[in-house]
């Protein structure tokens, strides 16, 4: 019998949740109501927040980012560069010259 690498996997992964869950304690997601690990390796870091931590878990942050993205691209580029431009980590774009 050979055994099955993605359910192996599955099962680590499960694994590693549970250890992770007694040895941190755990937190819900509120956004797809998974028990997690209170850890910044689930959630990420927020100072403003009491637990330290972010409501919602990293893999719900990363979906809402991409759909974010997937909605209006040009839009999200902007506020990013914007961002950037802000902080000083890039120059503003020069305008195309005139041919």
């Amino acid at each position: 019998m050979t055994p099955n690498a993605a359910t192996d996997e599955c099962i680590y992964e499960a694994d590693a949740v549970y250890v992770g869950i007694l040895l941190f304690g755990s937190r819900i997601c509120t956004q797809c109501d998974a028990e997690l690990p209170r850890n910044t390796d689930y959630f990420k870091a927020d100072a403003t927040r009491a637990g330290g931590l972010r409501s919602d878990c990293r893999r719900c942050a990363r979906s809402r980012a991409h759909d974010r993205y997937e909605r209006d691209p040009q839009k999200k580029l902007a506020a990013d560069r914007a961002y950037r431009t802000r902080l000083g980590h890039c120059p503003p774009r020069r305008k195309a010259a005139a041919r």
